[in-house]
């Protein structure tokens, strides 16, 4: 094998290895400024997007010890690395596809797992970290404004008491006052 292979193959080891998450796509028809603007929306999200040669590829999978994907390493290839949030990775990717045909989801290793297309697809279709972490959140404030309901209801409920004693006592109170009066007449 030639230096400048030899090379790009342990380049592709190393970022297999170093990366718990890589989507495989086949970007056949895509123009190349929509190739661009697909590597500039993943570019945000500290992703690389690069076409890979199917024989070094799989030459990298092996090196890193990674088993499942060589059926999704066939015709064009591109690989999208690491990320900060995988999710969000398969999401721009997914969206990306939707609105230009010609790209496909072919695979990928998400969380050091193998899966297919599909499996991207339907992980592409899941809520996001940032929204599951708003989603959980929201459902510990109401979990918390339910807890002070709780904990307020007794004080609440003395207070209430001590306002109807103290309704009573200024109509007794007053009773009382008119009762003077008339028996003062």
């Amino acid at each position: 094998m030639r230096p400048e292979k030899k090379a790009m193959v342990e380049m592709l080891t190393e970022k297999l290895s170093c990366v718990g998450s890589f989507v495989l796509a086949d970007y056949r028809g895509l123009k190349v400024q929509e190739m661009n603007e697909l590597r500039r929306s993943l570019y945000e999200e500290e992703t690389e997007f690069m076409v890979v040669p199917n024989r070094m590829f799989k030459l990298a999978l092996g090196g890193a010890d990674l088993e499942g994907l060589d059926e999704y390493v066939t015709g064009p290839v591109a690989v999208a690395f690491g990320g900060r949030d995988a999710v969000r990775v398969v999401k721009i990717i997914f969206d990306f596809s939707m609105k230009h045909k010609e790209l496909k989801l072919k695979g990928g290793y998400l969380d050091n797992v193998a899966m297919g297309g599909d499996q991207i697809a339907q992980v592409a279709k899941l809520p996001s970290r940032v929204e599951l972490l708003a989603q959980f959140v929201g459902q510990l404030s109401g979990q918390v404004r339910r807890l002070l309901l709780v904990l307020n209801g007794p004080a609440r409920g003395f207070v209430t008491i001590l306002e109807k004693i103290g309704e009573r006592s200024k109509k007794q109170e007053t009773r009382n006052k008119i009762q003077t009066i008339t028996n003062d007449q």
